[in-house]
């Protein structure tokens, strides 16, 4: 489905509205803006290799932070093998597949990837969130100038 259909754009809205009314979302998320929500359709053969996203995404007028990336998975898991969203951490890789509806979130600085989907279609919706959190007073807003940092020590909203 192109991104650019009516229904596309529909559906993108009826995601964020759902993300923004989810208690356990807005709770661990603390959402200031949801972002970029992109419709994903993954068909045998295909897979996304071993990343993590953008700290900063948007246009150079009105960029924005990237601090938590979010995949809602929206077919039956028994619909497709393969497709995992795999995210690395402390334990090793973690590979997931969940039921349509539900979603993983994870801080965007985190190293993921799609599994190869070796069979039918997986379905899933991803975007990213700028969270509200304060940052550390040691870590670089890349979205405020060197200026403005070195005024305050590093701190920044």
């Amino acid at each position: 489905m192109p991104e650019e259909s009516a229904v596309a754009k529909d559906l993108v809205l009826v995601i964020e509205s759902a993300l923004r009314r989810h208690k356990i979302f807005s709770w661990a998320a603390l959402p200031e803006q949801i972002r970029g929500i992109r419709l994903s359709r993954y068909e045998p053969g295909m897979r996304y290799g071993n990343h993590v996203d953008n700290a900063i995404m948007g246009k150079s007028k009105k960029p924005w932070r990237s601090d938590i990336s979010f995949t809602i998975f929206l077919n039956d898991p028994t619909d497709y093998d393969g497709g995992e969203l795999v995210i690395g951490s402390t334990l090793g890789a973690q590979a997931m597949k969940l039921p349509a509806g539900e979603a993983l979130v994870y801080p965007s600085s985190t190293v993921h990837r799609v599994a190869e989907v070796t069979r039918g279609v997986r379905l899933a919706a991803i975007g990213w969130v700028q969270s509200q959190v304060r940052r550390s007073r040691t870590t670089r807003d890349p979205l405020r100038s060197r200026a403005d940092q070195a005024g305050d020590g590093g701190a920044s909203a």
